[in-house]
């Protein structure tokens, strides 16, 4: 389209380093015909040898089904995993935890044992819902299992030491999930290119329903609308771009 849909409320900052993480990889995140590529140096998702991890909440300890942080009717985590499934994603190669299920203990535990069983050739995709939470006096930001919070510092660390492939994307959508962008961006010391893109800065507000969702299945979907430059793909920067 000549004019592309509102964005989120991205701060200038935030939404620039999302897009040069992207760029840097320069993914195709699904072929719209096939699997027909942009070019020879824009390596292709290969749903087979794609490791996801999805934890998300909408409910918390405490909370009941009408009365929760977020809305629960028109969630779209459990279709988004059925759709990575569908394009090719191996079930054995899915940590999939929502609400009562993705406890901290459950978290801490699954997550380092899920990556150990990786291998070289895979890329790892993960999808991060809740709440989040920042402190300005120490810059530490946290992500909220179903029982309490998390440090994001926590998350990306075990990725980085556990993970065994070399690529990985990391979709954060809660307040303050730019925290998530500006750790991964400020990693040096990892074999593993990553790739990030939050709903927010670093230190704003966030919620937008299930919109952020809705978006990465339009594009792992291949909605023509996304297909910015007519190649008949969807790389990783026309995604941020969306966003």
């Amino acid at each position: 389209p000549s004019t592309p849909p509102r964005m989120n409320q991205l701060t200038k900052t935030s939404f620039r380093t999302n897009v040069r993480c992207s760029i840097i990889l320069g993914w195709l995140i699904c072929g719209l015909l096939g699997t027909a590529a942009r070019g020879e140096d824009a390596p292709l998702w290969i749903p087979e040898n794609t490791r996801l991890v999805v934890f998300s909440m909408a409910m918390f300890e405490g909370e009941t089904p009408g009365n929760s942080s977020f809305t629960t009717s028109d969630r779209l985590d459990d279709p988004l995993v059925k759709l990575l499934i569908k394009r090719g994603v191996r079930e054995d190669q899915i940590l999939y935890l929502k609400d009562s299920e993705a406890t901290k203990e459950r978290i801490t535990k699954s997550l380092p044992l899920f990556l150990d069983e990786s291998t070289e050739k895979e890329t790892l995709i993960c999808y991060f819902s809740s709440h989040g939470g920042y402190d300005p006096e120490t810059g530490k930001h946290t992500f909220y299992a179903f029982n309490g919070s998390l440090p994001v510092e926590w998350l990306i660390d075990t990725i980085a030491s556990r993970f065994h492939g070399s690529r990985a994307i990391v979709f954060s959508d809660c307040c303050y999930s730019g925290g998530f962008v500006n750790m991964i961006d400020a990693r040096e010391d990892s074999h593993i290119s990553f790739a990030a893109l939050s709903t927010t800065g670093s230190a704003n507000l966030a919620y937008s329903g299930w919109r952020f969702n809705d978006l990465l299945i339009r594009a792992w979907s291949g909605d023509v609308a996304m297909d910015v430059d007519d190649s008949h793909s969807v790389s990783l920067a026309e995604l941020s771009f969306f966003a």
